[in-house]
């Protein structure tokens, strides 16, 4: 955090910075027209060497310029046939559908668990159930989107639907770096793996993830056996854990043998949901790429004017949970999910930062309606607005991941 501080004991003092955009500051002085040394800014004294003006154009380029090629959001019209959906940009590795207008559970798909009898196996992100084929449900990952069939969680006639897609790396291979053999499916560059392993039984197992850093969020469940969505994060740490399809808060377990995912493994308890003998197990891993993808937390504030949270790009998707309470202020504690295709508002005045349409992620229900707990997208981060208890309890701590639409240095102002 950089800021500019002035003591006056004048009250009638008036002051005016330039951070390179003027240096008449307002006409005061007669402009100088000195630049850093990129040949930016208007500086009345000339910047010392490697002193840069505040601008956008002075960030480092991001490290994935075009985030839209690792994630993607698309929203649908059901029709009721056998269809393909183009526009991902990109053949999806995890595929995640939900009914936007009536109650009906995530359809979840990835790569790496595929297709029995020409039918994707399906989990549901809101309940512990066990993967199943779907009749009609997703039929094919394609180059630049999926094909599906007509049944109602994906492709009911005039139902609608928004689908997330994330990049990982193609058809799995095989990880022997831990103690446990996977197979993964890894994108290094927008920092996803897809792992799927066989539990051991064995406390302080590992099980290699094929990213080049170690995961800051990681999600884990057994696919053949009905178990929860079992979360690790770096601000719940190695001795917590959260189930995402829950409003459950943070508790305490071995599930991760109290270790902290390394640079190449992930280690777990010998406990049902993560790690045992007689089932199978799929497990997603991210850690935050500048300009692209971030996890990480906040505190809340309880007030209107709700703390802002610096991601370095402008939000695709947010999702996130207050990590200390099932409920706070008579409200359930839900993963929440906001992105910028379901949005803005547009009662009353138009406010093109607004997001009030938020999905629950530990929940079946359809789109909500405003909520009051909304948040602003805006070019380098996202804002809480309202004082409700899911997202803004003061003191509270609440997790979050969040993807990009563009990096700050090239997002425009909505």
């Amino acid at each position: 955090t950089i800021f500019a501080s002035i003591n006056s004991y004048n009250a009638a003092a008036q002051v005016t910075f330039n951070f390179g955009q003027d240096s008449s500051f307002a006409g005061v002085k007669t402009a100088q027209g000195n630049q850093d040394s990129n040949g930016k800014g208007d500086f009345y004294y000339e910047p010392p060497a490697d002193h840069l003006a505040l601008c956008t154009d002075n960030l480092s380029a991001p490290e994935i310029a075009l985030p839209g090629d690792n994630f993607s959001e698309i929203l649908y019209t059901g029709d009721g046939s056998t269809r393909s959906l183009t526009g991902v940009g990109f053949q999806p590795d995890l595929l995640t559908i939900k009914r936007r207008d009536a109650n009906h559970s995530w359809m979840s798909y990835d790569v790496l668990r595929g297709f029995d009898t020409g039918v994707g196996e399906r989990l549901a992100w809101n309940n512990a159930e066990v993967q199943s084929d779907v009749a009609n449900g997703l039929a094919s990952f394609d180059s630049d989107g999926f094909s599906v069939g007509g049944a109602t969680g994906v492709n009911l006639n005039t139902a609608k639907y928004a689908a997330y897609s994330w990049k990982g790396g193609g058809t799995g291979v095989s990880n022997g770096t831990g103690s446990i053999t996977s197979t993964v499916s890894a994108n290094t560059t927008a920092g996803f793996s897809l792992v799927k392993f066989a539990g051991d039984s064995a406390d302080g197992a590992t099980v290699g993830h094929g990213l080049t850093q170690a995961p800051e969020f990681v999600i884990v469940k057994a696919y053949d056996y009905a178990s929860d969505w079992n979360v690790y994060s770096n601000p719940t740490g190695n001795l917590k854990y959260l189930f995402f399809n829950s409003t459950a808060a943070e508790a305490t377990n071995n599930r991760w043998n109290d270790t902290t995912p390394s640079a190449s493994v992930v280690t777990l308890g010998a406990n049902e949901d993560v790690n045992n003998s007689s089932y199978n197990y799929i497990m997603y891993c991210f850690h935050s790429i500048e300009g692209y993808s971030k996890v990480g937390s906040y505190i809340g504030n309880a007030n209107a004017d709700g703390p802002f949270i610096y991601l370095g790009f402008r939000p695709a998707v947010v999702i996130f949970k207050n990590i200390e309470r099932t409920t706070a202020d008579g409200q359930a504690t839900d993963w929440l999910l906001y992105d910028n295709k379901r949005a803005p508002s547009l009662s009353g005045p138009p406010n093109y930062n607004v997001n009030t349409e938020n999905f629950w992620v530990n929940d079946n229900s359809s789109e909500p309606g405003s909520q009051g707990h909304n948040a602003d997208f805006i070019s380098n981060g996202f804002k809480i607005r309202g004082s409700e208890g899911s997202t803004n309890k003061s003191g509270d701590e609440y997790l979050y991941i969040a993807f990009a639409d563009t990096p700050f240095k090239t997002a425009n102002a909505r």
